[in-house]
């Protein structure tokens, strides 16, 4: 599993693709867990980014999520 996570954002009003640049992407071998999301589509596009939005858990808690 290679996921990413990018840095929390200040209500600053600094958009994705800035914060996007200090992103870390991390990789789990052999990892079981959970996977969850939903598809925004193109005409979408002023109230979040278009394309798919997912979300990883591990089994044991430790890794993935959203805090």
């Amino acid at each position: 599993m290679k996921f990413r996570s990018v840095p929390r954002q200040e209500k600053n009003g600094t958009g994705l693709a800035q914060a996007a640049d200090g992103q870390t992407v991390f990789t789990l071998d052999n990892t079981e867990g959970a996977l969850a999301g939903f598809r925004l589509p193109d005409f979408a596009a002023k109230v979040n980014a278009p394309g798919w939005h997912l979300h990883y858990i591990d089994k044991a808690r430790k890794h993935g999520g959203q805090s």
